[in-house]
């Protein structure tokens, strides 16, 4: 309804205007608008909190200027961090590319043939005189023990009938226990190795092997083009890690995308911005333009590349030139159904003029007049 109130007074406007202007000047038609300028908002892809602005609002910048930065530790800590797993992957393919050296083929066999022999002896189970020397060892420890129980057992009865002490009891019975215990132990280890091999122990002396045989097989015939593939998928992918810090890195300094003058900056040092946040606003002060309503009975005296003066109430003995660069196809004021013929004349079209400022003589706001012949038609 807003929008409906303001064309209609739009159209009432130039009606009042052609009517006042019938009686003087049947020649020109003149018509009212406000410069204009384009503007571009400047900010940055990623968010961050503002180190440091480097223009001023009103300064005249060129395409790539800085504009402002964004403070960069966090990214700098972790390009350092992408850095080191780009020289960590190439140095890791570089090893694998290169092959084994002599030295480490050979290190690799000797463990190797180590394990061969210890599967074998694991295969073959206990060798006849570890069994006799456990065996002697068992006899031994059940002789100290039968010592130590009868000596146990005498100090008790003397003990009973008052001559020994009870400390002395006491220490003979604590030996007895702990050379019973050395004896217990050497009974099992000696059970143990008598039932070996176990098909377990066997099992896992010939994994162990088997393991360390292709080590060296893999360490002598070298790199596989699958292992080769896997070492370069690393470096892209930590490549791809650092050129996107990169990039992060480039877009925490700001830089202008287009000449014009800084009209506004919406942020200072210390703020906290949003990824793609507008930040400050650039305005083309060296072509302005202006948008004026032409009505219907008078479009054929306007096209596009048309050259017409106009004049600024700042400057009103100066004629400016703009150019028309379009044309509206179809009207933008239609406060209702037409009946008449007289009634189209309520019907506007925008025509845009571009207009030249190299000075900055002219600003955005500025009310402007532009003349139209009407003694030529299409």
């Amino acid at each position: 309804m807003k929008k409906y109130m303001q064309t209609m007074l739009t159209g009432l406007l130039i009606l009042l205007f052609i009517g006042g202007c019938s009686g003087e000047n049947q020649d020109e038609l003149m018509l009212s608008g406000t410069i204009e300028a384009e503007s571009v908002r400047a900010g940055s892809r990623i968010g961050g909190r503002v180190a440091e602005i480097m223009v001023d609002e009103g300064v005249n910048v060129v395409a790539g200027d800085v504009l402002f930065a964004l403070e960069i530790d966090v990214l700098e800590a972790e390009r350092e961090r992408a850095e080191a797993g780009v020289q960590e992957a190439e140095a890791a393919y570089a090893t694998v590319a290169a092959g084994a050296k002599p030295e480490d083929i050979a290190r690799v066999s000797h463990e190797a043939e180590a394990l061969r022999q210890a599967y074998e002896l694991t295969l073959a189970g206990p060798l006849p005189e570890e069994l006799a020397a456990l065996e002697a060892q068992a006899d031994s420890l059940e002789a100290v023990y039968r010592n130590a129980e009868d000596a146990s057992d005498r100090l008790l009865y003397l003990y009973d009938e008052g001559v020994a002490a009870e400390r002395e009891y006491i220490a003979a019975m604590e030996t007895a226990e702990a050379a019973k215990s050395q004896w217990e132990a050497s009974l099992q280890q000696l059970d143990a190795l008598s039932a070996r091999p176990r098909e377990e122990e066997v099992d896992g002396a010939y994994a162990r092997y088997l393991a360390a045989l292709n080590g060296v097989q893999s360490l002598v015939s070298g790199a596989t083009v699958e292992q080769l593939d896997q070492a370069l998928a690393r470096i892209a992918t930590m490549r791809e890690a650092l050129d996107r810090i990169d990039v992060d890195l480039a877009e925490a300094v700001v830089h202008a995308p287009s000449p014009g003058v800084i009209n506004s900056f919406e942020i200072k040092p210390g703020d906290f911005v949003a990824p793609g946040q507008p930040a400050c606003e650039i305005i083309d002060l060296d072509t302005l333009k202006v948008v004026v309503y032409i009505p219907e009975n008078r479009l054929g005296f306007v096209r596009e590349g048309d050259e017409l003066p106009i004049k600024v109430d700042s400057f009103p003995d100066e004629t400016f030139m703009g150019v028309v660069v379009r044309v509206a196809s179809e009207a933008e004021f239609t406060p209702r159904n037409v009946q008449v013929v007289e009634e189209r004349v309520a019907q506007v079209f925008a025509v845009e003029i571009t207009l030249e400022n190299p000075e900055h003589r002219l600003r955005p706001g500025m009310a402007a007049d532009v003349t139209i012949s009407l003694l030529e038609s299409e």
